[in-house]
């Protein structure tokens, strides 16, 4: 199968590769003896390994850290006050190691979980060295305008990820605030976070029948506020944490009147089974946390002043065979134009008293076309063998910048050079593309002549944006990242992977290549520990090498300047080329 974007693990010998779990899976029938050539290790007495265990934000030993040999419960030690310890008995051959301590997340991986650290024992195996990374926590405490703490109010946890080398944010996590107004996050991995408390009324049955002739038109409450005090998400202010920190946030909230706001849905109104769905959009053009109800042809909200921008849209109701013979329903917007959708966009602003005389239109959308051309030329006829891959020119997707969830649209096919986006909220959007031609690689990817990989591409009111042209190249390169001299073979025990970052300098809107290579598993004698990318654009690109992965926001100049220089190389039409790394950064 072609490759798809994303880490790939090369494993360069055979050996059981074992996934991640909890305690339960010490169970399991042990690692059976290889050698580093993957044969059958010549059987020896047992052994006995020696390590330490590392904070890995102070350097300092941790004592009390549980380590164990995966798939042996009779296998295990806790670390002494100097953080070393000694595991008896174990056979030699390929075994696998896990560390555990409460507040402490293994240094090594990252948050989707890895299987714990295999390396080869013998009686020459060096002393392990393995490292915790202390967790970190956010917390904080909710004041009314009264001086009363904020019982029972709903906090949202937003966590930056990044995206095809742009950064979002996501739900991480949601609490409620305790009696004393308090809340706390906690075993939070780094990075940069979001506290959004969501807004309260103080009458939260009346925001559930809004659309009532006897709803009152207006209502006190607490308005959507951000970490910082910010009304909306585009004055938001991240909270970075790392190495064990403890953040503080302190939310001081003013009672405020929330009104009553009332549109009618006009339109057409589909075909059988469709409904509508709306999303209510703040200033910063993020979706808003205030409930919106669907009544009858109307939609009802309790919004505090502000501007706010309402799309609404059909959806299909689909039905599905539930496992126990019964019928489960749900909803989902049709992207073709058999399916009847519907869009309609409304921008609106509350300013100290209730709307009832809104009216937002419903109307047929216009997709976006996405236009594929072949460059120097088509590629070779590639017949699709033993159903690998989907042979697929483009897989191409939009999604909200800068999003709270970013909304993912892919585009359709309608020819082998021809695709379309269907209508999607307004909004800036980033554009990602993949290929799984073979023999064709993504090259600039263009709307109105700007290029999607530094410009947003922007969606009208309309649910419609600037038409997309996407190159594909067919004179793609191929690149070989090999470890530096005398690497290969080492036993570096808790940092035996090495993790290759291949960063393209071309504006390009494809996904990075990540690679990992095992150092434990090389023979020195048989393989020179090194991983091929082909189907690669042509142009320049820079290879970062590191002990631990990382999140490569690689569109923004500050956070590269973070990872180093990394080491640079030029990859020629159709050409093949070979880099040797210099480095491994920690």
């Amino acid at each position: 199968m072609k490759k798809r974007p994303g880490t790939r693990r090369f494993w360069l010998l055979a050996y059981i590769a074992l996934a991640s779990c909890a305690l339960p899976c010490l169970a399991q029938e042990p690692p059976q003896p290889t050698a580093p050539n993957g044969q059958a290790a010549a059987p020896g007495p047992p052994l006995t390994v020696h390590g330490v265990v590392t904070n890995a934000a102070t350097g300092s030993p941790l004592e009390r850290a549980l380590v164990t040999v995966f798939g042996d419960p009779n296998r295990g030690a806790m670390t002494d006050n100097e953080g070393r310890f000694e595991l008896h008995g174990i056979p030699q051959g390929s075994a696998s190691f896990m560390v555990i301590k409460p507040g402490f997340d293994r240094a090594l991986y990252s948050d989707e979980g890895d299987g714990p650290l295999t390396i080869f024992i013998s009686d020459s195996t060096p002393e392990i060295h393995l490292s915790l990374i202390p967790k970190n926590s956010i917390s904080g405490h909710v004041t009314l305008s009264s001086g009363l703490p904020a019982e029972n109010f709903s906090v949202m946890l937003l966590k930056q990820a990044v995206m095809y080398g742009h950064a979002s944010w996501r739900s991480s996590n949601g609490v409620r605030t305790a009696p004393d107004g308090s809340f706390r996050f906690g075993a939070l991995g780094a990075g940069s976070y979001l506290v959004r408390l969501q807004p309260e009324l103080e009458n939260a049955g009346v925001a559930r029948t809004p659309c009532s002739a006897q709803a009152p038109e207006t209502t006190p409450g607490y308005a959507e506020v951000f970490s910082n005090g910010s009304a909306d998400f585009a004055g938001a202010e991240p909270i970075t944490v790392k190495d064990g920190q403890s953040a503080e946030v302190n939310l001081a909230l003013t009672q405020v009147q929330f009104h009553r706001v009332q549109i009618a849905i006009a339109g057409p109104a589909g075909g059988a089974g469709q409904g509508v769905n709306t999303t209510l959009l703040d200033s910063a053009g993020q979706e808003a946390g205030y409930p919106v109800r669907i009544g009858d042809h109307v939609v009802c909200a309790y919004l505090p002043d502000g501007s706010y921008t309402l799309v609404a849209r059909t959806s299909q109701t689909v039905s599905y065979a539930a496992p126990n013979g019964g019928v489960v329903r749900g909803s989902t917007w049709p992207q073709q134009a058999n399916g009847s959708p519907q869009i309609g966009v409304l921008e609106f602003s509350v300013e100290g008293k209730p709307i009832t005389n809104l009216r937002v239109a419903l109307a047929p959308p216009t997709a976006t076309p996405v236009h594929v051309r072949y460059a120097p030329g088509p590629p070779k006829p590639s017949p699709n063998q033993n159903g690998e891959g989907t042979n697929e020119a483009i897989n191409l997707m939009a999604w909200r910048v800068n999003g709270t969830q970013p909304y993912l649209s892919p585009a359709t096919r309608v020819s082998e050079t021809e695709y379309e986006l269907g209508a999607t909220a307004p909004g800036s959007y980033w554009i990602s593309a993949t290929s799984e031609k073979r023999g064709a690689c993504v090259g600039a990817v263009t709307a109105g002549g700007e290029n999607l990989a530094n410009h947003p591409w922007v969606v009208r009111n309309n649910g419609t944006g600037t038409p997309i042209d996407v190159d594909l190249r067919t004179d793609c390169g191929k690149l070989t990242v090999t470890l530096p001299p005398g690497a290969a073979g080492q036993n570096l025990s808790g940092d035996s992977a090495v993790y290759v970052y291949v960063v393209p300098e071309l504006d390009t809107v494809n996904e990075i290549d990540r690679m990992e290579i095992d150092q434990s598993q090389i023979n020195p004698l048989t393989i020179n520990g090194s991983v091929t990318i082909a189907e690669l654009a042509p142009g320049r690109y820079r290879v970062y090498a590191m002990r631990t992965r990382q999140p490569v926001e690689y569109h923004n100049p500050a956070a590269m300047d973070q990872l180093g220089a990394g080491q640079e190389i030029e990859l020629e039409p159709n050409g093949e080329a070979t880099l040797t790394l210099e480095a491994v950064s920690q």
